[in-house]
């Protein structure tokens, strides 16, 4: 291959033109993850917010079991339901602002090898 320089760039007689997608796949750099609409998200609060419900009822009642004699061991699986009620009550909050607000973006970028997300 010969080139000459003039004082202006001289692509090669055989170079090719690349669009942006294979610009991206060159850097590494790609997007997976999920584009979740308003309504998208509202469902999943919803969902969420039906769980979260649903766990602290159950982490009351092995409480109150808990305190039956010989039965103390369910005091640990009032914590567990305990902890997963609270998991979907923040979970509910993030998706329900986001309902809120046109919806959000959630994946993971392998450029930058970080899981990233926005709200719209």
């Amino acid at each position: 291959m010969t080139m000459c320089y003039d004082g202006a760039l001289v692509m090669p007689s055989s170079y090719a033109v690349m669009d942006e997608e294979e610009m991206t796949y060159l850097e590494g750099g790609k997007f997976y993850g999920v584009n979740l609409s308003a309504a998208q998200c509202g469902n999943i609060a919803t969902t969420l917010g039906t769980l979260g419900l649903s766990f602290t009822i159950t982490s009351l009642a092995a409480t109150v079991i808990g305190y039956i004699p010989g039965l103390q061991a369910a005091l640990a699986a009032a914590k567990f339901f305990g902890m997963l009620a609270t998991t979907c009550t923040i979970s509910w909050a993030v998706f329900d602002y986001c309902s809120r607000n046109n919806g959000m973006s959630l994946g993971f970028e392998s450029s930058t090898k970080k899981f990233v997300y926005s709200i719209k």
